[in-house]
This record gives structure tokens, C-alpha cells and sequence, in this order.
């Protein structure tokens, strides 16, 4: 698979094709705000939910909108503004779940938090890690070599964040060492058949 430079614009081709001629891609897609719905420790933001079909998916972002849409919104949009970005996300997010091709599209409840730290700071010990922008909730996380550039990199985390900001250039070619983080990224992880690190997420 060739370095891509926007993984968003990417699953949102790759839902296209699946849901095209099957009538779901005029289906209604409800999205709104949760305040109290539990948030993933690496995020930051306000939590949105998607639903379709019965199902439901998570977003966390600093854009909490709310909206009622239809699936075929994002096919042609240019997904250049953060609202933009976050509706396609929580669409992609539900459909993804829908489908069942995602199944982590929620946090997982606060007293997992802990665990899930240590077992992800386990699972990077001893390799050198990029995550572009601000990643929170990794403190404490011991043994990890942060480096400041993605080709520098064994491991790239793609976070909700990372999804939510327009690219601004080509690929950085770090495509094979992406791993995406917590349950904003699992539908985008799922179509680009990309790792998914959500291990207690529902």
C-alpha cells in the first residue's frame, strides 16, 4: 500500500465502494453531543455520537456539532475544515461499526485507563515513537523513545487529533508503521486496514 497523505480521505473512498448501489449510502446519520459519555484517556475534546441502523460510534473533538446527515455527505466533500473532518470521522466511525468491520468505537470505562497505559507503554518499550501534535494521557508511560519527526519513527501514533487536522502535504511515507490510538480512530484503522490499539474500548 502506498504512503498516503490523508487516512480520512482515504477510509471515505473505501466506505464509498462498499456501501455503493446498496442503498445505505442515503441513509440517515444522527449526530450529536454525549457530555456524559465516558472519554479515551489519549483524546481531548467534547464526546459525539454517531448513530445508524441501530448502531452507534464515537468522536471526541474540539468541534462538538451536531447534525442530521446523510452517508453520501462526505463522498464528494472536501474535507478541509475541522467540522467537516469530525462529521465524516463519527460517519465513518458508525458505519464502520455497522458493517462490523469496527468494534472498539467507544472509551472504555475510566477504571480501565490505568491498565490500558501500561499495557500500551509495554507494547512500545524499546522503540522509538512519533505522535503528531499533543498526544495526552501518556504519562507515566515508562521506556518509550519519543522522537520529533515520523520518519525518525519505528512507530507513528495516529490519534483522533492527528485525523481531525487537514493535511497540509504529501506523505511522510510512515503508512507501515502507523498505529492508530483509541476508539475515534477505529473505523478509519478498519477500512485502511491499518493496527488499532483499543484494548478495553466497547
Amino acid at each position: 500500500m502506498n504512503s498516503l497523505s490523508d487516512p480520512l480521505q482515504d477510509a471515505v473512498s473505501r466506505l464509498r465502494a462498499l456501501v455503493a448501489e446498496s442503498g445505505c449510502e442515503d441513509g440517515v446519520v444522527t449526530i450529536r453531543r454525549t457530555p456524559d459519555a465516558p472519554r479515551c484517556r489519549y483524546e481531548q475534546g467534547a464526546v459525539i455520537q454517531a448513530e445508524f441502523g441501530g448502531r452507534t460510534g464515537a468522536v471526541c473533538t474540539q468541534d462538538p456539532l451536531q447534525a442530521v446527515t446523510r452517508i453520501s455527505f462526505m463522498f464528494d466533500a472536501a474535507l478541509d475544515t475541522r467540522g467537516k473532518r469530525t462529521a465524516a470521522l463519527a460517519i465513518v466511525n458508525v458505519v464502520s461499526a455497522f458493517f462490523c468491520l469496527a468494534r472498539k468505537v467507544h472509551a472504555c470505562p475510566p477504571e480501565c485507563r490505568d491498565a490500558c497505559l501500561r499495557e500500551l507503554a509495554s507494547e512500545l518499550r524499546g522503540k522509538r515513537v512519533h505522535a503528531p501534535g499533543v498526544l495526552p494521557g501518556v504519562d507515566g508511560a515508562t521506556g518509550i523513545t519519543w522522537v520529533g519527526k515520523p520518519d525518525e519513527a519505528d512507530v507513528v501514533l495516529v490519534h483522533a487529533a492527528t485525523l481531525l487536522q487537514a493535511p497540509e502535504g504529501p506523505g511522510d511515507g510512515s503508512l507501515s508503521r502507523q498505529l492508530f490510538l483509541g476508539p475515534s480512530t477505529a473505523g478509519v484503522a478498519a477500512l485502511t486496514e491499518r493496527p488499532h490499539w483499543c484494548p478495553y474500548g466497547t
